[in-house]
């Protein structure tokens, strides 16, 4: 078959394209080929709504991301579950790449699958630069999922001191939700992180839904003792 005649831009059962396949491996010579061809869409959705921009982002490919935004790439460009590229690059950490995205418009507040912040998924994982990066550029630090969570409580659940403390800075509140940071803190014997939420006034005896304080959740099933 003659070159011209090869489809650059066919999708697969999964609606991926070449161009998806060399980003996902980190192919930078393989994506600018493509990409200079001309036969190729920068910003196509896969079955699952992920973008080339997507993948690039989560896999942490600084050089692809920029090649794909000269390209026009939506940087902002939600998934099926309401993730764009951005919230990828926070949950993974990637800082540079979290600037190049928030440089070209993306949503620093933006909200996912269960109204879950991009902000959330940085403090999850402990990503400190990046949760400093979108708290300067308009992060909601006391944002509730719809599952009663902020970013507080999943940096107290996983024990990450140092974002714990950047969100308290920002005006995160220790009382904010029906288990409270302390609560998960305490559930996961982060002792450091529940020494820095009592010292800042968490109530230690506020009662869930379910009547559980901190201490009880400490307790059961099984104590940190």
């Amino acid at each position: 078959m003659a070159s011209n005649q090869v489809d650059a831009d066919a999708k697969d059962k999964n609606g991926q394209t070449p161009l998806c396949y060399a980003i996902k491996e980190g192919h930078l010579a393989v994506v600018r080929q493509l990409l200079e061809s001309g036969k190729v869409e920068s910003d196509g959705e896969d079955n699952a709504g992920w973008t080339p921009l997507s993948y690039a982002s989560q896999n942490g490919c600084e050089a692809i991301v920029t090649l794909l935004l000269e390209k026009a790439a939506d940087a902002d460009r939600e998934s099926i579950n309401s993730r764009t590229p951005l919230s990828y690059a926070a949950e993974n950490g990637h800082e540079a790449i979290v600037t190049l995205l928030l440089e070209k418009g993306a949503d620093a507040d933006g909200k996912s699958i269960n109204d879950r912040t991009l902000l959330s998924y940085a403090a999850k994982n402990g990503h400190e630069a990046v949760v400093k990066l979108l708290l300067k550029n308009g992060a909601n630090a006391n944002w509730e999922s719809t599952k009663d969570r902020t970013p507080l409580s999943y940096a107290a659940e996983n024990g990450h001191e140092a974002v714990v403390k950047l969100l308290l800075k920002n005006g995160a509140s220790a009382n904010w939700e029906d288990q409270t940071p302390l609560s998960y803190a305490a559930k996961n014997g982060h002792e450091v992180v529940v020494k820095l939420l009592l010292e800042i006034r968490a109530n230690a005896n506020r009662e869930s839904t379910k009547s559980r304080t901190p201490l009880s959740i400490t307790l059961w099933p099984k104590g940190h003792r």
